[in-house]
This record gives structure tokens, sequence and C-alpha cells, in this order.
């Protein structure tokens, strides 16, 4: 009887014991929270199925360190091998073309002197490049020329005629000053004829000047330079053939000369710009 007594007083506090953690305590609001569960349940053990309907993968083979080795070793030595190859065809193109020529040493010019002829060249082609950088200039010195000329020619014959023709006559027998005279009488109107041919060249390269037209321009320096050639040629021939006229080719000649260049010059410029001759 008593053991049947303990038995179910036992029982009653594991009754009230359970009872209790599932009530809440008459002061508090928070219920009790239920007991975390153990380790041991968590661990969840793969069965059998699920091992066998896993698929099999085969392990990546390794590759071994012999085969690396040995390629990288291959590369190394064709690359070696190009690049001796490329050295033994510059050393042979070197050796094809032989040694190379020694320029000859060529002297140095004076410092000062280089410096001086530099200044002249540039300041004769900017001196060129003004004077023929247009018409204007070497029309401008035919006009001069031609002007002084007629002047020379048409004004004051004589002076030429005595100094050239009337000369001799003193040296010469009284029965010969009259053919003497006769020639100094034609060489006076010869003269004034030149006179008269220069005054018209000068009326010419004015009227080129006015016009200020390049087809103009161009037309008159081709009339004066053929008039410049031919009083230069003409002087020449008398140098040549009288020396005695060495004089006047000094004082006239050198003019012609001088225009003959500068006409030329600018007829050629103005050729290459019109693309014409005529």
């Amino acid at each position: 009887m008593g053991d049947s007594l303990d038995m179910s007083t036992a029982s009653f506090v594991s009754r009230g014991l359970t009872d209790s953690q599932h009530t809440t305590e008459p002061g508090s609001s928070i219920p009790s929270l239920p007991s975390p569960p153990s380790p041991r349940s968590l661990v969840v053990e793969p069965s059998s199925s699920t091992i066998e309907s896993l698929p099999l993968q085969p392990a990546p083979a390794e590759q071994p360190l012999q085969h690396i080795s040995s390629s990288n070793k291959s590369n190394n030595s064709k690359s070696n091998d190009k690049q001796e190859t490329n050295s033994s065809e510059v050393d042979k193109d070197i050796e094809g073309r032989g040694p190379l020529p020694i320029s000859p040493s060529t002297p140095v010019p004076n410092s000062r002197t280089a410096y001086l002829w530099n200044i002249f060249r540039s300041f004769l082609g900017r001196v060129v490049h003004i004077v023929f950088k247009d018409n204007n200039l070497p029309l401008i010195l035919n006009i001069i020329y031609h002007a002084a000329a007629a002047r020379s020619l048409i004004a004051e014959p004589w002076l030429l005629v005595n100094r050239y023709i009337k000369v001799p006559v003193i040296q010469q027998q009284p029965q010969q000053h009259r053919p003497l005279l006769a020639a100094a009488n034609l060489a006076t109107d010869a003269l004034r004829a030149i006179g008269a041919m220069h005054m018209a060249l000068g009326l010419l390269a004015t009227l080129a000047l006015k016009e200020r037209r390049i087809r103009t321009e161009q037309s008159a320096l081709l009339v004066l330079t053929l008039a410049s050639l031919g009083q230069t040629w003409a002087h020449a021939r008398a140098y040549w053939s009288s020396k005695y006229t060495i004089r006047a080719i000094q004082e006239i000649g050198s003019l012609d000369s001088l225009v003959f260049v500068v006409s030329s010059i600018a007829l050629v410029k103005t050729v290459r710009r019109t693309g014409q001759l005529l």
C-alpha cells in the first residue's frame, strides 16, 4: 500500500512539473520558451539510397611537372634559335654591303666669312623679291632710262658727234673736211632718230604702268626686252670691230645691258605667271 502511494505521488509530481513548464508565472507576461533541441538531433545522417543516387565525378588528372618543364624548355630553345638566325642574317647583310664609305673631310669655312656671305645672300634675295614682286620697278627703270636717252639724243646729238666724229678731222688734211662734215650731219640725224625710238619705248612703258593689266605689262616687257637686247648687241659688236667706241660703250652700253637684264627677268616671271608668251 505504501509502495502504491509512493508511485502515485511520484506521477503526480512529474505531471505538475511538466504543467509548470508550459504555464506562465503570475507576475510575468512573457511565456516561457521551449527548450532547444539537442545537437545530436540536428545531424542528418545520409541514407544509403541518397548515396547511391549521387553521380560519381572523376577527379581531374594532375599534369606532371616533368611535361611542363619540358615544354618550357622547348619554347625557350625555339626562341633562342630564332634570335641566332636573325643575328646571323644581319651579320651576313653587313658583310655583303662592305665597309661604309668614308666621306672626305670638307674644309670648314671661316665663321665670319660664312656669316657675311649669308647676310649678303639674304639681302640680295630680298632685294630681288621686292624688285620683281610686280612689274612696277622694271617699268619705272625703263621709263627713266628711255627718257634720259631720248633727251640726250634729240636735244644734244652734237655732243656725241663732236666727241666721236669731228675729233679725227683735226688730224686729217683740209681736203677731207667736207666728207667728214657730211658724215657728222648724217650721224646727227641718226642719233635724233634713235632718240625718237627711245621716246616711244618710254611712252610704251608708261602706258603699261598706267593700265595695271598683266597682259599689257607682258606685251610691253617683251618689246622693251627685245629693244634692249638689240642695243646691247650693237654696242658689243661695235666694241669688237672698232676699239675707239669703248668710251661710248662705257657711257651708254652699260645702261643698255642693265635695262636688258632687268627687263628679261621681269618678262620671264610674267610669262611663268600667265603661262603664255604672246
